[in-house]
């Protein structure tokens, strides 16, 4: 990597700070609300309409901001954008297929999260659209994405840094792959 590229990267890493990603949240909200009303819209005509006609993300928002005040240059701002469309679908994509797929293999978890769901909903726990906040305080959610996303390698493999590291009383040499199971 040379020093430009490392340089561009650290001006953007600060998008990824959980503090940013929260604060995007109402912004993201208010965009899913207004998809999900106008899918709504056409569903009740029966139209046909162009899924993705104007290309609104959050963070594309905030890469373009942060172009407009100098701090990447107009290059670094189209590398970020294009990489995290590409990264954060695969990695969404992996993500929800693989609880899904435990979900369905598993029906007595499945029901035991829609159980939680439903009761935090019910005792008005739960705000609609659901919150970062909300769904942290949810323990067998936060589980079930936790160990699905353990199961599936692509997502939680390892690579043991320089020095070797030791694990549940076990020495992995550095540059050892491999997958930490629960």
């Amino acid at each position: 990597m040379n020093e430009k590229h490392a340089l561009e990267r650290k001006k953007a890493s600060n998008m990824y700070a959980m503090s940013s990603l929260v604060s995007y949240e109402p912004f993201v909200d208010k965009v899913n609300g207004e998809f999900m009303a106008a899918l709504a819209g056409h569903a009740q005509h029966g139209q046909v309409f162009d899924l993705f006609p104007g290309y609104n993300f959050t963070h594309s928002i905030k890469v373009c901001r942060i172009e407009e005040r100098g701090k990447l240059e107009y290059s670094a701002v189209n590398n970020v954008i294009g990489a995290n469309i590409g990264a954060g679908s695969d990695t969404t994509g992996i993500s929800m297929s693989a609880v899904i797929y435990f979900l369905m293999k598993h029906p007595d978890c499945l029901q035991k999260l829609r159980d939680e769901i439903e009761t935090a909903a019910g005792q008005g726990n739960l705000l609609k659209p659901v919150t970062f906040q909300g769904g942290q305080k949810l323990s067998c959610l936060q589980a079930t994405n936790k160990e699905a996303l353990g199961l599936q390698a692509q997502i939680l493999s390892r690579v043991v840094p320089e020095g070797g590291s030791d694990i549940a009383g076990r020495h992995f040499s550095q540059g050892a792959g491999f997958k930490q199971l629960r």
